[in-house]
């Protein structure tokens, strides 16, 4: 089994995030990268063991470096949270304008389609109109040519 002490200063909590990707490694082979994990703050854990090799054969502990307030790490914790969340909100919430602009234009589109209606109606109306108008005009002339001869 292999020890070693994992420490986390001040000025590291919150600044790593993990980038291990999942692949396969041949036999010997390792990976050089961080892991995160959460600490209960109801308990105070003393050891972090990972097990790993065929049938978890293999264990690789630290002893938890518990000398600093566990208050301290969860507010460290919950900072790193609460920024992760707020981007998410914030991407929510550009979306959300974005598909409010959009329900603005489709309803300016539809009035403007309904305007346009009315207005094609009108001027439907006013050919009818006109050609009523072109027919009473043309039995006028034939009344009088009538009339006249």
């Amino acid at each position: 089994m292999t020890e070693r002490p994992l420490t986390c200063p001040e000025h590291q909590m919150g600044e790593k995030e993990p980038k291990i990707v999942e692949s396969y490694l041949s036999s010997g082979g390792v990976v050089r990268d961080w892991i995160t994990f959460e600490l209960p703050i109801e308990r105070s854990p003393k050891r972090l063991q990972l097990f790993s090799g065929y049938l978890c054969s293999q264990v690789v502990a630290w002893d938890l470096d518990t000398s600093s307030e566990p208050q301290r790490v969860h507010a460290a914790l919950a900072e790193h949270e609460v920024a992760r969340r707020q981007v998410e909100v914030e991407a929510l919430e550009a979306k959300a304008s974005v598909a409010r602009t959009l329900q603005v234009y489709r309803d300016q589109l539809a009035a403007l389609d309904e305007r346009a209606h009315a207005a094609k109606a009108i001027l439907d109306e006013t050919a009818a109109i006109g050609e009523g108008l072109l027919r009473i005009q043309q039995l006028a002339v034939a009344i009088e040519a009538h009339d006249e001869g």
